[in-house]
C-alpha cells in the first residue's frame, strides 16, 4: 500500500458542511455522520473538521468509533445510530454516548448498566416508519416510550426515524415523515426529534425538524438526483503510481482468464492497486484511470493488488507517473458516482470500500 494514497481536501469538507448549515438553518442542530471511518475519509481528522465548523454532535455506528473519539479528546455529544448487544450497554454509558434503542431489552440493559455506574443513560428511540430495518414499529412506539419514561437511570434525549428513499421517493418520504409525527405527537417538546439524512435535507424541507443527520453530502457526494439542487465539492481523491510499462503484441491476453485481448501492438501499464485496496473487481475491462490528464482503460481482470491498463504505443508514460483512480488529473475527472454507475452500486460503497490501511493525506 506504500504506492497508494487517498488525498482528502479539508477545504471541501468545510464547504460541504457550510452548505448543510445553510440548508438546515441556524436554529436546527447538525449531527455530522462520520460512521465507517467517515465514509472512508478518516474518522479523527474528519471529526476535527466537523467540530471546528460547529457541528452540534457526531454520529457513529460502532461503539469502538465512539471510544476512539473520546480517547482523542472529543467532548461533543456522540450518537450511536446503530444497535448494540446487551453486553455493550456498560460501554455506551461509560463513554457517555447517546445510544439508539428499539426494544425493551435494549432499554433494560442500559438501565442496569447506568444504575451500576451511578449514571444516566442517554437514549434516542428509533421509530420504523417504513425503513424495515432497526427501529420500533410506529404502531408499537407509545408503549415502548412509556416504559422508557419509567426507568430512573434513562433519559430519552431524542426520537428519530430514517428514510429508505428520500432521494428518489419524495412523496413516500413526506408520508413517512407524517407517520413519524403522528407517532410522537403526545411526546414532550424538550426531546430532540430528527429524521433528515442528506437526501431528505436537500429534497424535503418538512423533514428537518430539530436536528438533521447529513452523511454523504458532507463528503461532496450527491444523493441520487440532487446534483442540480446544491453545490458540493468531492473531498477524496484516490491515487497510485505506475510501477511497470511493458510492450504487448496484437492478440496478447491480459490478466486472469485472458478476458482482455489487445487489438493491436500496444503498451501495458501496471498499477499496484486492486480489489484488496478497494478498487473493485467489477471495474475489470470497464474502468478507467487518468494518467497525465488522459483516460486509459482497465485491461483485463482487476487483481487483488494489481491492475493493468492499455496505454497505447506512444503515451510516454513511465514508471513513477501518478495515476488517478478517483479525482481530477489535468482536464479529466473521475468521480465516485461514475465508478458506482459502472459497478452498479452506490457512491457510499465506493468510498467506504477504500482499505483503511491506505494512507490518508490531508491538505
Amino acid at each position: 500500500m506504500d504506492f497508494i494514497k487517498a488525498e482528502i481536501d479539508i477545504s471541501a469538507l468545510r464547504h460541504n458542511f457550510r452548505q448543510v448549515r445553510k440548508l438546515a438553518g441556524r436554529d436546527t442542530l447538525v449531527c455530522a455522520v462520520i460512521k465507517d471511518n467517515a465514509y472512508g475519509h478518516g474518522l479523527l481528522p474528519v471529526a476535527a473538521v466537523m467540530a471546528d465548523e460547529g457541528a452540534d454532535s457526531l454520529a457513529v455506528a460502532d461503539l469502538s468509533d465512539a471510544e476512539k473519539l473520546r480517547s482523542a479528546g472529543f467532548k461533543l455529544p456522540i450518537l450511536n445510530i446503530s444497535g448494540i448487544l446487551p453486553c455493550q450497554a456498560a460501554d455506551a454509558v461509560k463513554l457517555h454516548v447517546s445510544q439508539t434503542v428499539s426494544t425493551f431489552a435494549g432499554l433494560l440493559a442500559l438501565e442496569k448498566a447506568a444504575k451500576k455506574q451511578n449514571k444516566c443513560a442517554l437514549v434516542h428511540i428509533e421509530v420504523d416508519c417504513g425503513m424495515g430495518r432497526l427501529g420500533v414499529p410506529a404502531r408499537e412506539f407509545s408503549p415502548l416510550f412509556e416504559k422508557a419514561k419509567g426507568f430512573k437511570n434513562i433519559f430519552v434525549e431524542g426520537i428519530f426515524t430514517h428514510f429508505p428513499s428520500a432521494d428518489t421517493g419524495i412523496p413516500a418520504t413526506k408520508k413517512q415523515a407524517g407517520l413519524f409525527r403522528k407517532a410522537v405527537r403526545q411526546c414532550p417538546s424538550n426531546i430532540i426529534y430528527h429524521s433528515a439524512n442528506s437526501a431528505a435535507l436537500i429534497n424535503c424541507r418538512e423533514t428537518r425538524m430539530d436536528m438533521v443527520r447529513p452523511g454523504l453530502m458532507l463528503y461532496g457526494l450527491y444523493p441520487e438526483g440532487t446534483e442540480k439542487k446544491i453545490k458540493l465539492k468531492p473531498a477524496l481523491s484516490l491515487k497510485t503510481s505506475v510501477i511497470m510499462v511493458k510492450k504487448a503484441k496484437k492478440g496478447d491476453r491480459v490478466s486472469y482468464n485472458g478476458t482482455y485481448r489487445t487489438m493491436k501492438d500496444t503498451e501495458l501499464a501496471a498499477l499496484p492497486i486492486g480489489y484488496g485496496d478497494g478498487f473493485s473487481r467489477l471495474l475489470s475491462n470497464t474502468g478507467e484511470v487518468i494518467i497525465r490528464g488522459k483516460r486509459y482503460p482497465v485491461a483485463g481482470r482487476v487483481c487483488m493488488d494489481l491492475t493493468m491498463l492499455d496505454i497505447g504505443k506512444h503515451s510516454g508514460i513511465k514508471p513513477g507517473d501518478e495515476a488517478t483512480l478517483i479525482g481530477k488529473n489535468g482536464g479529466e475527472n473521475i468521480t465516485a458516482s461514475e465508478i458506482a454507475l459502472k459497478c452498479k452500486t452506490i457512491p457510499y460503497e465506493v468510498v467506504c470500500g477504500i482499505n483503511k490501511g491506505i494512507k490518508r493525506i490531508y491538505f
